[in-house]
């Protein structure tokens, strides 16, 4: 653009500018369109001050919005402008928001026009942390969620061509959001429940990598979001746990017609798709909340229960029991155990007084699953060198969990 290429050369006017912080963030402003200029040739002009470098990022993104049927053309010059202006600008100010939101419009209009959609997605990488300055990313994170929502609200169906660093662009985003405002909280919520219940994605099993997996964690460990979307995120992890469900099943069942028998699944695929979700749902179970520990609980019993376990091998069956499931049952039982106890209900019969105990039932969920589960897969277990110990500790909890009824005859009035 004109205006812009005009005055990019030259440093920051320290009148018009401004001294000290002002000026220096003018200053690198002004180097990058200075970069821009040098690669597409243009002339620059001398003097370039805040205001200046405002309005030449605003026409800078409009002339390429304007520009999309040159967008290979384009890209190369404008990547590396916005890639080198949002990791050199340390002060949020009119320049520096501009460059930020301008990076955003044409993010989000290549991926709604199917152009560049990798490359756009990727460059949500460049507002965020470490590459932006973290103060920055922080105070413009609001705006970065915003944007990414409306990208994917309307285009959730483009994500399925997104390549690994595109995915681990969105998800850091995510990430990023889910710990930030609650604003942005919710609208990373909303970005990962388009993207998990889009029907391209789920038939090609891009949500069930890893990555969206660390996407959902985010919110279990995050201080800005409310009960509502915990509650909300452990059925994005019980989304991610059934196409893993699926997806066992469909290798047990290939195994079934190869060898006449289900096939244990590798060691590769036990240890990195199934054991991280366990271990994400344990992190729920654990929660301060009430319900999202329900649900969190309801959801690790059904993972323990479900047959299509059944290729998963013997080692990782015994550490998912003991470093996962265990602690979990132990942690329930105590909290529940503490509930117990001040909820006694006192009850009037026809010649005494007895009290009842109302046991919660989450920590005898899970416990009864992990009894299930290893009764279930018994056979195998039996060689692995912790079988006893392990069996040891199962039969403690099992004990444990059994109902308490307690009758104590109170003295007559």
């Amino acid at each position: 653009p004109a205006a812009a290429a005009t005055s990019a050369n030259a440093e920051a006017d320290e009148d018009e500018g401004g001294g000290g912080a002002e000026g220096a963030e003018a200053r690198r402003g002004a180097e990058a369109f200075l970069k821009l200029c040098e690669a597409t040739g243009i002339q620059a002009l001398p003097r370039l001050s805040n205001p200046s470098l405002a309005l030449a990022e605003v026409l800078l993104a409009e002339v390429v919005l304007r520009n999309r049927d040159r967008a290979a053309r384009l890209w190369p010059c404008i990547a590396e402008h916005y890639k080198y202006r949002t990791r050199v600008a340390h002060d949020l100010n009119f320049a520096a928001e501009k460059a930020f939101t301008g990076l955003l419009r044409i993010a989000h209009r290549f991926v709604s026009r199917d152009l560049l959609v990798d490359e756009a997605v990727q460059s949500f990488a460049w507002v965020l942390a470490p590459h932006a300055d973290r103060g920055l990313a922080a105070a413009l994170v609001d705006h970065s969620a915003a944007a990414l929502w409306l990208t994917v609200s309307g285009n959730a169906s483009a994500f399925a061509q997104l390549s690994g660093g595109a995915w681990r662009a969105v998800v850091d985003a995510l990430r990023a959001a889910a710990v930030a405002t609650p604003h942005a909280a919710r609208r990373a919520f909303e970005c990962l429940h388009l993207l998990l219940n889009e029907p391209k994605l789920k038939r090609e099993g891009v949500p069930a990598s890893g990555v969206a997996l660390k996407a959902v964690l985010a919110f279990a460990e995050s201080a800005v979001v409310d009960e509502q979307l915990l509650v909300g995120a452990v059925a994005l992890l019980e989304l991610l746990y059934d196409g893993l469900s699926e997806d066992f099943g469909a290798r047990l069942e290939a195994g079934r017609k190869a060898t006449g028998s289900a096939r244990e699944f590798s060691a590769e695929v036990c240890a990195n798709e199934w054991m991280p979700q366990l271990r994400g749902m344990a992190l729920f179970c654990r929660h301060g909340s009430d319900a999202v520990r329900r649900r969190g609980v309801a959801l690790l019993a059904k993972a323990l229960l479900d047959p299509r376990v059944e290729g998963v091998q013997a080692a990782f069956v015994v550490t998912a029991l003991r470093e996962v499931v265990l602690p979990v049952s132990r942690h329930q039982l105590q909290v529940d155990a503490d509930r117990a106890a001040a909820n006694v209900v006192r009850a009037e019969g026809p010649e005494e007084d007895f009290e009842i105990v109302e046991m919660p039932l989450a920590g005898v969920v899970i416990t009864n699953a992990a009894v299930q589960c290893f009764h279930r897969r018994g056979a195998a277990l039996q060689m692995h060198p912790d079988f006893g110990d392990l069996a040891l500790d199962i039969e403690v909890l099992r004990k444990s969990a059994q109902p308490k009824r307690t009758e104590e005859a109170a003295p007559a009035p």
